[in-house]
């Protein structure tokens, strides 16, 4: 765990401060916390659903799925996985596939870091 920053998946200067955001959004912490545990796990199922539709080079999909993790990432004050999913329905309305790896790493992490920090009750 890195201590300095609080963040135990260990990237520094990376470290999500859950009261703050939840005084930002003007919700309680629990409440926010509470929604940050749906959203990874909903979001985990359309990971899922998006790799099948990158497998099937189906992009309408891929725009729909990214759409709904943009939405759901802006209303959490979710700032790197709003971007990331914003690039990805990009690409997929362009149907281009060649970010499309680089982003979904980008997302996995970013879930999974969140995942984490929810876990040890950290942030």
């Amino acid at each position: 765990m890195n201590v300095e920053h609080g963040d135990p998946t260990g990237r520094p200067g990376d470290s999500m401060d859950i009261p703050a955001k939840a005084t930002e959004l003007e919700i309680e912490e629990k409440e926010y916390r509470s929604l940050l545990q749906l959203f990874t796990t909903n979001a985990a199922s359309e990971l899922a659903q998006l790799e099948e539709a990158i497998g099937a080079c189906d992009f309408s999909r891929i725009a729909e799925l990214a759409h709904s993790l943009k939405g759901a990432s802006a209303s959490l004050g979710l700032a790197e996985l709003l971007s990331a999913a914003q690039a990805l329905e990009s690409s997929a309305q362009s149907r281009t596939l060649t970010e499309v790896p680089a982003l979904r790493s980008l997302l996995r992490e970013e879930l999974e870091r969140i995942s984490t920090l929810l876990a040890v009750g950290g942030g």
